[in-house]
Formats: structure tokens, C-alpha cells, sequence
């Protein structure tokens, strides 16, 4: 969702530009909301709304239900009907405080800045914004195991409910090294982890970041698109969808977890294999995922109680096979 020209000028109170912007190519391998590809410049929670504006800061509109504003003008659970500007006044020396992308969950936010760190701010209930405080926090500050900037990179970031996932690079040390490095990186979540939509395979809730393991305990690489949904989590992993977290309805595609509650590693999405097609971008919902295939078709599983797959179907049924919109 963006703004129009004609919009902006109601939403400029605090300053008279209010722009976003995306760089994304319609359909390119990735190009979607938590993609390396592209930067997020706007992302909803679950009562606001924050958006990266084109000098870099951040601006939120909507309740400060656990500070998820991260404004000091606005009252604890209180709101906001205009943009108010995110304030660093945390006093941490790390990152530039200038942001290029934005994930949102349920009441936490989180944002890449312009040096590829990371900093996170609102409810902490579950470790959501990445600190040991088991308490929302007012003002953007760095994810505990991703504060290294000068050795990592945050590449995407996306955030369900009460849990958040990165995309993380590794920094090349020589040209040599950035030239052989492969596409993508790896995947680390931390928050709530009652689904195991961690994905480290346990079912502890993480206050700092962990790397997202497969069924055989090896990190995923070469991860180019990460998707939080509720409680659940898909990711593209050299091309091929990889899903874990709750899997009641069959959300995470993959016919040998069928009837099981939770899956807390990565898996591969089994449903869309009879298609022969790539997966150029993928999507989790509520209880239900979407991938966006390479003829531009639309397969999706899970729970189908409110016409989520758009097939027609009005069915309550669980699907572990893909519909197609």
C-alpha cells in the first residue's frame, strides 16, 4: 500500500515530505516483501502502521499498544492519527539511525538502517524485539546477536505475531571473497517459539537471535526471501520454498508433517512440485501460504475459512495439496 501524491499532504504535520519508494521488478525471483531484492518502505501491525520516508526515517501512525510507536510525544497505549517520527534516543552507538526498510509484527517493529544493522522497539514479551528484557522497549535498539554490523549484513527482514526473522549476510572481507559469496544468506528469528516457528528446533522462546536449522540440523543458505506469517514462517532457499512453525492446517505444504501441530525446522514445500514451476515469491497469512509462480499463476495451502485461496472452493477443509486462485 502506498501514498499518492494528493495523500501526502495530509500526513506531513511533523515534515512536508512523506514519500516512499521501492526498487522492485515485478516478478523477479524474490521480489517480494522481505526480499534481498527490494527494501519494505511500508508495514502494518496489528493496530499501526510504520513507513520509511525518503530521508530515512520512520514514521508510525496508529496505537502504542507496547510502545510500538516508539515515539516519546506518544503516550504508552495511546494513539496516534498522524506519522510521528520513530526517535533514537536510546543512546546506543551501533548502526546509523537512518533506515532503508521496515518489518512489522504484532505490536513490535523492526528496521534495517543504512549500514545493514538492525534495530527493534515495542512489545518484548517473547523476546520479539530481540532484547533479554522481558518488556516492551520504547526506542529502537540492536537485535542481541546481530549487533556486529561490521561483520554481518541484514539483508530483509519480515516479523509475524510475537516473533521476528532476518535475512543475514555475511560481510565479505575482499573483493575476492564478495565475488565468490553465494546469492542470499541465512535466516535468523527470535521471539515466541511455542510453534517452533523459530525454526531452530526447539520450542523455547529465543530473546536473541538464532539461525533457522533443516531437518537435519544444517543452517539454510543462499536465502533470498523470507515471509512471517502468524505463526509460521516460508523463506526461498536457493529457488525452492522452505516452511516451519505452526503447521494445524497444513500451512507449511509438506506432506510428510501432515496432522502434526508444529514443525520447528525448516522444511521443504512439497505441494507445488506437481507444477514443475519455480517459486518466484511466497507469502504466509494467518493459517494459510501463497507462492507466486514463474508463468504468473497463484498455488495456495493451509485453511480456506474465509476464501483465503481464491479458488472458488468456499471450503473449510484443510489443504495440503495447492489451490490455484
Amino acid at each position: 500500500m502506498g501514498f499518492s501524491p494528493e495523500d501526502t499532504s495530509n500526513l506531513s504535520e511533523e515534515k512536508p515530505s512523506f514519500v516512499t519508494s521501492t526498487t522492485s521488478t515485478p516478478n523477479w525471483p524474490g521480489s517480494q516483501s522481505g526480499s534481498i531484492y527490494t527494501y519494505d518502505s511500508v508495514d502494518i501491525g496489528m493496530n499501526h502502521v510504520c513507513a520509511v520516508t525518503t530521508d530515512n526515517t520512520v514514521r508510525c501512525w496508529g496505537s502504542n499498544d507496547w510502545f510500538a510507536l516508539g515515539n516519546s510525544s506518544t503516550p504508552l497505549w495511546e494513539s496516534s492519527g498522524v506519522p510521528r517520527v520513530v526517535d533514537y534516543i536510546g543512546g546506543h552507538s551501533e548502526g546509523t539511525d537512518l533506515a532503508v526498510s521496515i518489518g512489522s509484527g504484532g505490536y513490535h517493529n523492526c528496521a534495517i538502517e543504512t549500514d545493514g544493522s538492525l534495530k527493534c522497539w515495542g512489545n518484548n514479551d517473547y523476546g520479539e524485539s530481540g532484547s533479554n528484557l522481558t518488556e516492551q522497549i520504547q526506542y529502537p535498539s540492536p537485535v542481541m546477536g546481530l549487533n556486529n554490523s561490521s561483520l554481518i549484513e541484514i539483508r530483509a527482514i519480515d516479523a509475524g505475531l510475537s516473533h521476528t526473522c532476518a535475512i543475514v549476510e555475511e560481510v565479505p572481507s575482499s573483493p575476492v571473497d564478495s565475488a565468490a559469496r553465494a546469492i542470499g544468506g541465512r535466516v535468523a528469528c527470535w521471539g515466541r517459539n511455542i510453534f517452533g516457528q523459530i525454526g531452530d528446533n526447539t520450542s523455547v522462546d529465543r530473546y536473541q537471535a538464532v539461525y533457522v536449522v533443516d531437518e537435519n540440523g544444517n543452517e539454510i543458505r543462499n536465502v533470498t526471501a523470507i515471509s512471517s506469517g502468524r505463526n509460521h514462517n516460508c523463506a526461498l532457499v536457493d529457488g525452492n520454498p522452505m516452511c516451519w512453525g505452526q503447521n494445524e492446517y497444513g500451512t507449511l505444504g509438506n506432506h510428510s508433517h501432515i496432522g502434526q501441530n508444529s514443525v520447528p525446522y525448516a522444511v521443504k514445500v512439497q505441494t507445488l512440485r506437481h507444477t514443475q514451476r519455480d517459486v518466484v515469491a511466497i507469502g504466509s497469512g494467518y493459517r494459510h501460504t501463497c507462492a507466486l509462480l514463474d508463468n504468473g499463476s497463484i498455488g495456495c495451502w493451509g485453511y480456506n475459512d474465509n476464501d483465503e485461496f481464491g479458488d472458488g472452493t468456499s471450503s473449510t477443509s484443510e489443504f495440503y495439496n495447492a489451490r490455484y486462485v
